[in-house]
């Protein structure tokens, strides 16, 4: 349908989202368009094929775009975060299409790419390892040990990023190194809370449960 128009897309992801349902299209570089020239082609749409948009959220517009004028328009419209919340629970209500049939979560050029959550830090860039360093800070704050091997971690990748941030190779052993602190944090956080459970089913109260008990 929209080759109809003349409009030529090599992404296409669509989630149905209760009621609503959000499509997100992108044009290859030699390819885009002006919001106006797709405010048109959807109104042809409609005659055609009966295609209507109705804005269903207060406040945002049924079409919006990527543009300079406007250039966060897009990442803050409720139907882009509820495109990647869904992609990233890996939800069968939305549905992707790229040209090449290429795979979403290993499309690098992908243009949601950098939103998508990869779990597989040998996967990562290293702007997805740098989110995740910050993000298992909650997690590791309140043990001594878990805080010492995530300070480890966060001091490797310091030093990764002051000596050469561009060198793949460089990347490649950063990878390693935050797969294998990852492994290792993983592991001392269970052992953590086996031995905060075996304390409470011998009848003792753990250090960090002795103040609540108090009060």
């Amino acid at each position: 349908m929209l080759l109809e128009q003349e409009i030529k897309v090599d992404e296409c992801y669509t989630a149905v989202w209760r009621e609503s349902k959000h499509t997100l299209i992108h044009c290859a570089k030699g390819c885009r368009l002006s919001p106006e020239a797709l405010t048109k082609a959807i109104d042809e749409l409609k005659i055609s094929h009966g295609i209507s948009l109705q804005a269903t959220i207060i406040g945002y517009d049924s079409l919006t775009s990527m543009n300079k004028q406007k250039i966060n328009t897009l990442e803050d419209h409720p139907g882009f975060k509820k495109i990647t919340e869904l992609l990233n629970m890996r939800s069968e209500d939305v549905k992707c299409w790229i040209e090449g049939e290429h795979n979403v979560y290993e499309y690098r050029k992908g243009s949601l790419w950098k939103s998508i959550e990869i779990t597989d830090p040998t996967k990562m860039t290293q702007r997805q390892l740098a989110a995740l360093v910050k993000a298992w800070a909650p997690i590791v704050n309140g043990n001594d040990t878990l805080k010492a091997a995530f300070e480890a971690q966060s001091a490797s990748f310091q030093e990764y990023k002051e000596q050469n941030d561009s060198l793949k190779a460089s990347l490649k052993q950063m990878h390693e190194i935050v797969a294998r602190n990852k492994k290792e944090i993983n592991e001392l956080y269970t052992k953590e809370k086996l031995l905060h459970n075996q304390i409470i089913n011998a009848g003792l109260v753990p250090v960090d449960m002795q103040g609540s008990k108090k009060q």
